[in-house]
């Protein structure tokens, strides 16, 4: 089955509006029912917040969300994406992705498993503290399997045409995630299985009716609670409601680290600054200090990176860092931290972006990492501002290798073979 000539448009901010719903405000709207309160933060360190922080915070918050949202609308946004025209080697693209999948698949299944079996016996936090040391656990040779899995979905995701093929490859992909998800990494799961939903709906014109729509959301829920319980045990002390209601409070924690960053700002300066760009200076700093490469978490990490996560972790608590603990990052305090003038420029290039990607969409590279792209976006309340650049440029090679070869064997095939397939319209 082909898809129509005109898609719905891949719309990024319902996620990011849900997913700032969840990590900065959840917790405010449980809190009359959870059993910890907004202004109390038990973790890797304790700190009472004030309502005044705790309100400023909310203000850069509404602030920055009211500048991405206006330049959305200003620029265009809910326009749709334009039909796409895929070369006509688009086929053999398509089928080798689906082939990739189905024969690297064993392998990232064997990693999957050994890493899972790690975890379990040396803790969730091993995996930040140790780094998964591919020799250790006899993976290394994997590797290479499990770039090919995710480049072969990648090149399905961009090429693919019909709907039996995509689904296969995208039930082999949510296997793959859900065994990731097992050791502990919720958003493992929660990410893919939205991720399939918003392309599969939007590249196929699928209308989810409202009672599937909420099955499937009851279904994330409790693997949302099951995957807390499989790190935090000592949660199943209370009793089931209670539990349920804490375990989705509890990931309201945005708010609660911007507030804690405006208190301890002056402490987190002395080892970075203009943080919201480490992930683009990421490359230099690999070339300029190679341990960053083989520590995890560790002084060489805190001192080099720039990274916020790294940086605001060890400040609160140098033994839980050092131990494998994390806060993890929040984009708002990447802009706060860079200043007025960027934190509203870098807003508006956010609404800009989100008003530009549906129709970037007609773009097969745009598709194929567009994985990687609505990750950066729905975990941006818990992560950084800007996505790895590391990965997204070996996204960028890999992709530009296979389709140059490709191309050139179609062409070369097709002068042997005799006239070529017409471009195909998606």
């Amino acid at each position: 089955m082909t898809m129509a000539g005109k898609t719905p448009p891949f719309e990024l901010v319902p996620y990011f509006i849900f997913s700032v719903l969840v990590f900065f405000c959840i917790n405010i709207i449980f809190w009359p029912l959870a059993s910890f309160s907004p202004l109390e933060f038990y973790s890797l360190v304790v700190e009472d917040l004030s309502v005044e922080v705790v309100a400023r915070s909310s203000t850069l918050l509404g602030l920055s969300l009211s500048i991405t949202l206006l330049t959305h609308a200003l620029a265009g946004g809910n326009r749709g994406s334009a039909a796409s025209v895929l070369p006509a080697y688009a086929p053999q693209l398509a089928k080798l992705g689906y082939r990739m999948v189905l024969f690297a698949f064993p392998f990232v299944f064997y990693r999957l498993y050994r890493e899972f079996s790690h975890i379990a016996s040396a803790g969730y936090l091993a995996v930040y503290a140790e780094g998964l040391n591919a020799a250790d656990l006899n993976t290394a040779w994997v590797a290479p399997f499990n770039y090919m899995f995710y480049t072969g979905f990648g090149l399905i995701c961009a090429f693919e045409t019909t709907r039996r093929r995509f689904l296969t490859a995208m039930i082999f992909f949510l296997i793959a995630a859900l065994l990731d998800g097992v050791k502990g990494a919720r958003g493992a799961v929660i990410v893919p299985i939205l991720f399939c939903w918003w392309f599969y709906s939007a590249r196929f014109n699928i209308k989810i009716k409202l009672g599937r729509l909420g099955m499937y959301m009851m279904g994330a829920v409790a693997l949302f609670l099951i995957l807390t319980v499989t790190r935090e045990k000592e949660a199943t002390e209370s009793t089931a409601g209670q539990f349920v209601v804490d375990a989705v409070a509890s990931q309201g924690r945005s708010l609660q680290l911007t507030s804690i960053y405006l208190q301890e700002q002056e402490a987190i300066s002395e080892y970075g600054n203009m943080m919201v760009f480490s992930n683009l200076m990421l490359p230099l700093n690999v070339i300029l200090h190679p341990e960053l490469r083989e520590t995890p978490q560790s002084i060489e990490q805190v001192m080099y990176s720039n990274n916020l996560k790294h940086i605001f972790t060890y400040v609160l608590n140098e033994e839980y860092y050092l131990a494998g603990g994390g806060t993890g990052g929040v984009y708002l305090i990447e802009l706060i931290e860079a200043g007025p003038v960027l934190f509203i420029l870098l807003s508006v290039l956010l609404g800009w972006f989100f008003a530009a990607w549906p129709r970037w969409m007609h773009n097969p590279f745009a598709r194929f990492v567009s994985l990687q792209i609505f990750s950066t976006v729905f975990y941006m309340p818990r992560a950084e501002y800007f996505p790895n650049l590391i990965i997204f440029g070996k996204s960028c090679v890999v992709f530009a290798i296979i389709v140059f070869l490709v191309r050139i064997y179609h062409k070369y095939g097709a002068v042997i073979a005799g006239p070529t397939t017409p471009p195909v319209r998606a």
